[in-house]
């Protein structure tokens, strides 16, 4: 009975051993579209937003700001937008994630941009590695008509 006891702690250890990494952590996060903030105050009502995503309804093309929480501390960092335009829409929705100083002055940043063209299309953005002083945000330039449904991010710290 001993000797089982003594076998299944030793199994036990050896799973937490091959499992888990001290090299990095992971922190992945969803966020709705609804998230997102008209980035001008006074262009507030060129959006409406549903039960996850943020829409532009105006003529032409409006910035937003989106929040991004990292509980981890210093990471690199991917963050991917899903996002759609209107069937015939040939403008680029655009985005940045940008790694802001305690200031709020962007000190770098990650961008990416593409066409969709009535379907739901998915961009990638990548992070350089940023300070614990560094708070991270992401801005999209969606077109006319277009929508911002969600975004992901995946952060992970190095040891």
């Amino acid at each position: 009975m001993k000797r089982n006891i003594m076998t299944a702690a030793a199994t036990f250890a050896l799973a937490i051993a091959l499992t888990s990494s001290p090299a990095s952590a992971a922190d992945t996060k969803v966020y709705p579209g609804n998230e997102c903030q008209p980035f001008y105050g006074n262009q507030a009502g060129d959006f409406t937003t549903g039960s996850r995503s943020i829409y532009n309804k105006a003529s032409s093309s409006r910035l937003v700001s989106c929040p991004i929480v990292s509980d981890n501390g210093s990471v690199y960092g991917d963050v991917r937008v899903d996002y759609k335009a209107p069937s015939g829409n040939t403008y680029s929705t655009t985005c940045f994630v940008y790694n802001m100083n305690t200031d709020g002055n962007p000190q770098s940043y990650g961008a990416s941009s593409g066409v969709s063209n009535g379907i739901s299309r998915n961009m990638y953005l990548h992070t350089n590695k940023r300070s614990d002083t560094y708070y991270q945000t992401l801005w999209c330039l969606l077109p006319a008509g277009s929508e911002l449904n969600y975004y992901t991010t995946y952060s992970y710290y190095i040891y």
